[in-house]
């Protein structure tokens, strides 16, 4: 377990604040999921471990991976509304080059 890098909390950041959710982010932990590189984040919100019982998506952005491939963040609460996971994705399930800025994001849903 490890706090987020910079690049992680950019797009942490504006997931919490589309999702209407106000986490301090300085109490967040991470855990890289294995994912083959594309950087999903297990989340330990003031380093405890929520219980992983899928709740739903808060809130999911899209941005172009430095290689021109669409790539996706979506963070996930559990059943008690606690951030659990922030799954990222490449639609060519490659790894991830690097994490988007944040005027690169866009939101593409407020949760379902």
């Amino acid at each position: 377990m490890r706090k987020p890098t910079s690049d992680e909390l950019i797009i942490l950041s504006f997931l919490l604040e589309n999702a209407g959710l106000e986490v301090e982010l300085g109490k967040i932990w991470v855990e890289p999921m294995t994912d083959g590189g594309m950087g999903s984040l297990k989340l330990y919100p003031n380093r405890e471990n929520p219980k992983y019982e899928f709740g739903h998506n808060a809130a999911e952005c899209w941005f172009k991976d430095s290689d021109g491939v669409a790539a996706s963040g979506a963070l996930y609460l559990n059943t008690q509304g606690v951030p659990f996971e922030l799954d990222m994705w490449k639609v060519d399930f490659s790894t991830l080059i690097k994490w988007p800025k944040r005027e690169e994001l866009t939101l593409t849903s407020s949760g379902t």
